[in-house]
């Protein structure tokens, strides 16, 4: 419960409403009831309205990257092309076509260039190290017809791993994001300039992608049953070079599912496998590569191809196999071991609770030691948080955590949270037991909540995606408190349709670069949306400046607040808010209430800087008579720290 009771000034009684920094409570009968996009911590006793989501893919370098198309014009002379509509950036990949006549010679139909300026004039490349250093295509013939290039658009990013750095000398942390899209390409984030998207090609095409890490500065990728390899990273760009088919993996051809993976504190890179059947016949594997002790990775020839397997790395696609149908689906560390999550693969399909596993392996031993059981039909992520696994899976919006020798609850989804962002319908109506809903994430049909397959740990808060209709979003937890809180919604509409809407977030990431020097971005990978092809990379700021206008979208809902009883009901004059400050250019809030949980919100107030001014609270008159219960639910705008509604 966070609310109380306080004598007032009138000698009468107060219901006072605070206790912000509590969190979501289990039930709206305990506590919080809801909390969208606030921040309920930097300032103890107040919840206040964070940025706003944003486009991150449409922001690569401050120009919109998604959906770009333009015709365009050569010249054998200078081998330039004169766009119709700008380049959004540089480094930026498209395909050209033609009708009517011919494309210019030098030019393929289909194939993927870079163009090397933004602006409506431009070179190309055949591949972004050539670009980097300057070699263009050699274009003959000026072509014919009408020549149109279009963007390579991103597809749902499905994992990503971060190289951090620092960028040209900046002491702040940067990073690269690198990830793969479900059409099997590569992107990477910070790559070339701060802020910008870059396709890099040269990987497996649309194979089954199903795996990327970063080792070594190394760039690995997982593909069918093959290893594809890039770098060194810390190379110059223009010397960064694909080597395709370099060693093949114990798991089948058709791989579908995602290899997670794992750089282990013993500086060995290990990652999930298994075959394809999807059987109790499946085998299940734990690769590994291991730099040897006094080597450097691929030093020996500087090429991954001709680098000794014997004198500069050991590499196992089987240090670790299970048999009887058992998958590893995610890994984790605890001290010595390495900790693995596996599912039945026959569960899936017969939607078996109860069938998932947590083993632990020493990394040297044959075999690992005695599974704890986990009460899921499938395992979305485990993380280490100071010693703690927690596991993120199942189907019911429960997080679990074990230090191996026992499992219990961490927290729970609360149901209510199903129908606080539509506004309809009781609060009786939850997804945990429907199968009216399935959700297809990470190619696991799953009943119910699901998680997303990458969380991150940053400030003493765990943060992971929810998915499922109006629970989407970006959930943060308070190790130290306890506290929980939705961070971010995706951004309503955002696809190709007006009324579009976020149907699942895959993978988490931290990214930071000079251009948030206060802070760091939580990037919400493969944000995918209702539209027809409308993937997304949303943002949210944390930890640097919350600026820019939320347009009343963050907001926190009471508990349900006891007034009277069923025989003694009471009467309500008079709501008040106290903010923590005075309003100024762009606060404002607004105050809605209800009486009955079902009920729709009755809008009270919407009170601004524009109409009020500079002040920090004020009374409204709320005449309501013979109730029982209230709620009220307070959205706030940028700049404006509330501190307690108080109702009399």
């Amino acid at each position: 419960m966070t609310f109380r009771y306080e004598k007032n000034y009138a000698g009468g009684q107060d219901i006072v409403i605070d206790g912000w920094e509590k969190g979501i409570a289990l039930s709206p009968e305990y506590g919080i009831a809801d909390m969208r996009g606030c921040d309920n911590d930097t300032i103890p006793g107040v919840v206040m309205a964070r940025g706003p989501v944003y486009n991150y893919l449409a922001q690569s370098g401050g120009n919109n990257i998604y959906g770009y198309t333009s015709t365009f014009t050569a010249d054998a002379s200078t081998d330039n092309l004169t766009m119709a509509t700008g380049v959004p950036t540089t480094y930026f990949a498209v395909t050209f076509s033609n009708s009517g006549g011919a494309l210019p010679t030098g030019l393929s139909a289909g194939t993927i260039y870079y163009l090397a300026s933004a602006g409506t004039t431009t070179k190309v490349a055949t591949t972004i190290q050539n670009l980097y250093a300057g070699t263009y295509v050699n274009i003959t013939a000026n072509g014919s017809g009408t020549n149109t290039a279009t963007g390579v658009n991103m597809g749902i990013i499905k994992q990503t791993v971060s190289q951090w750095y620092q960028l040209n000398s900046n002491p702040n942390s940067t990073s690269v994001n690198y990830c793969f899209d479900h059409n099997g390409r590569v992107w990477a984030l910070n790559y070339i300039q701060p802020a910008q998207w870059t396709l890099i090609t040269g990987a497996g095409g649309t194979s089954f992608v199903n795996g990327i890490a970063v080792f070594q500065n190394w760039l690995f990728l997982f593909r069918d049953n093959k290893i594809d390899v890039m770098g060194k990273l810390t190379g110059a760009i223009s010397t960064h070079t694909w080597y395709n088919n370099w060693k093949t993996l114990a798991g089948g051809t058709n791989f579908t599912g995602l290899r997670k993976t794992l750089v282990g504190q013993d500086n060995v890179l290990y990652w999930t496998d298994y075959d394809d059947a999807f059987t109790t016949a499946r085998l299940g594997y734990i690769g590994s590569l291991r730099e040897l002790p006094g080597q450097t990775l691929f030093a020996d020839t500087g090429n991954p191809s001709t680098s000794s397997a014997t004198t500069n790395y050991t590499y196992n696609n089987n240090s670790l196999d299970f048999a009887g149908g058992i998958q590893p689906v995610a890994l984790a560390e605890l001290n010595t071991k390495l900790v693995i999550a596996t599912a039945q693969a026959i569960s899936f399909t017969q939607n078996q609770e109860n069938s998932c596993q947590l083993y632990t392996w020493d990394r040297v031993s044959p075999s690992f030691d005695f599974p704890l059981s986990l009460p899921f039909v499938v395992v979305n992520d485990i993380k280490n948080v100071n010693n703690i696994i927690y596991i993120f899976g199942g189907r019911k919006g429960i997080v679990y955590k074990t230090d191996l020798s026992s499992i219990q609850e961490a927290f729970t989804i609360p149901a209510q949270l199903y129908t606080a962002n539509t506004g309809t319908t009781a609060y009786e109506g939850n997804p945990l037991n429907s199968s009216s809903a399935l959700s297809n994430i990470g190619g696991f049909l799953v009943d119910g909540i699901n998680f997303g397959y990458q969380s991150v740990v940053q400030d003493k808060k765990l943060y992971f995606a929810v998915n499922y209709l109006s629970m989407t979003g970006l959930y943060a937890y308070d190790l130290s408190s306890g506290a929980l809180s939705v961070l971010a919604l995706p951004r309503a509409g955002a696809g190709t349709d007006a009324n579009t809407d976020a149907v699942g977030i895959y993978s988490l990431a931290l990214s930071a670069t000079s251009t948030f020097p206060s802070g760091y971005a939580i990037l919400m990978f493969g944000v995918a949306y209702t539209g027809p092809s409308t993937y997304f990379v949303d943002g949210y700021i944390n930890g640097g400046p919350n600026n820019g206008a939320t347009n009343y979208i963050p907001y926190v809902t009471s508990d349900l607040v006891s007034v009277g009883t069923v025989n003694n009901k009471k009467t309500l004059q008079q709501i008040e808010y106290k903010l923590d400050k005075k309003m100024s250019t762009q606060s404002g809030l607004k105050i809605y209430y209800r009486t009955a949980i079902g009920d729709s919100w009755t809008l009270l107030t919407t009170d601004d800087y524009a109409t009020y001014g500079a002040i920090a609270s004020r009374n409204i008159a709320l005449p309501l008579n013979d109730i029982e219960w209230i709620q009220i639910k307070v959205a706030l705008e940028f700049n404006t720290r509330l501190r307690e509604i108080r109702l009399r």
